[in-house]
């Protein structure tokens, strides 16, 4: 299972050195808190009690001419997160098709 999380903020400042402290204080804490709610939840029925969580940042773009998902570091910030630019231009072209 997937915890995403779409940020609002480029992908520079996901890759500033002085913006990792911040991002591991709160962003990555919030994660965790959303992994652990999930796990208390599913935790109890038994074909969700070994189900592996993983979380994602979504990092917005808007180019017309790739494709919708583009997985940017599988292991950002020592394998906490996987951060992902995704196309919303390309998204929503999906969709209205």
């Amino acid at each position: 299972m997937k915890v995403i999380d779409i940020k609002y903020l480029s992908l520079a400042y996901y890759h500033d050195i002085k913006n990792r402290r911040y991002l591991k204080e709160k962003s990555i804490r919030k994660q965790f808190v959303y992994e652990y709610l999930l796990q208390q939840f599913l935790g109890g029925k038994d074909s969700f009690k070994d189900l592996e969580i993983k979380s994602n940042f979504w990092i917005p773009s808007y180019q017309n001419d790739s494709g919708i998902f583009k997985e940017v570091e599988p292991e950002y910030l020592d394998g906490y997160i996987s951060l992902e630019n995704i196309n919303f231009a390309a998204l929503v072209n999906s969709y209205l098709d």
